[in-house]
């Protein structure tokens, strides 16, 4: 728009906003005339569990979750009993908290743990006796 219309919009308008007495009024109670917060429904961010994302997914049939190596939290959606689902959050958090402290990553083929390699296509992911899913389960199994 040209500068010469605009100038007369204004003029014919008062400020422009089409909304003088309400932005006065939002000026003399210093506030902003226009509602600009909003209200999250069905966030992935958990409070218990600080900034981690839960994030409730399709998986497949046996698994109940999985900690990525980004730092979010993924539960098998098909799990409806509160109390099982924060079983499997509890027990992701420490492999979260294993990833945050450097010990343990993965990639498509391969799982490090304390700097040893394991092959995917050689174990049984989520097996007890696996040394990072044992301190998982030491650490969630009766807490």
């Amino acid at each position: 728009m040209h500068n010469t219309e605009w100038s007369k919009m204004r003029s014919r308008s008062g400020s422009g906003t089409g909304n003088d007495a309400a932005l006065k009024a939002a000026k003399a109670k210093r506030t902003s005339p226009l509602k600009m917060g909003f209200k999250m429904k069905g966030s992935p961010y958990n409070e218990e569990s600080g900034n981690t994302p839960i994030l409730h997914v399709d998986m497949d049939e046996g698994t109940l979750g999985m900690a990525t190596n980004n730092g979010s939290i993924l539960v098998n959606k098909d799990i409806k009993d509160p109390k099982q689902q924060q079983e499997v959050v509890d027990h992701e958090m420490v492999h979260i908290k294993q990833i945050k402290d450097g010990r343990l990553s993965y990639d498509k083929d391969n799982v490090y743990w304390e700097g040893k390699k394991f092959s995917r296509d050689e174990m049984n992911e989520g097996a007890e006796n696996l040394p990072w899913e044992k301190e998982a389960y030491d650490k969630t199994e009766n807490a």
